[in-house]
């Protein structure tokens, strides 16, 4: 298997949870520091914030797509 291959499967194996809480952390820390200075940021952290709390509460992780009937 070459590389971007085995690189692919590392990215969406599921993650230890001790990961998962490291990396909540960190989105949480970067959250606290920047929400003044960049504003733009914060939709998109706080759904990665909110994927990793589903993971780690054993969930799925919520989906960014809209719901079917909302589509229609």
């Amino acid at each position: 298997m070459n590389a971007p291959a085995l690189s692919n499967l590392r990215r969406y194996a599921p993650r230890p949870a001790h990961e998962l809480r490291a990396a909540l952390g960190r989105l949480q820390a970067y959250r606290e520091a920047f929400a003044a200075s960049r504003p733009d940021d914060m939709p998109s952290i706080d759904a990665a914030i909110a994927r990793h709390r589903a993971l780690l509460d054993g969930g799925a992780p919520p989906s960014d797509r809209p719901a079917p009937e909302a589509a229609a």
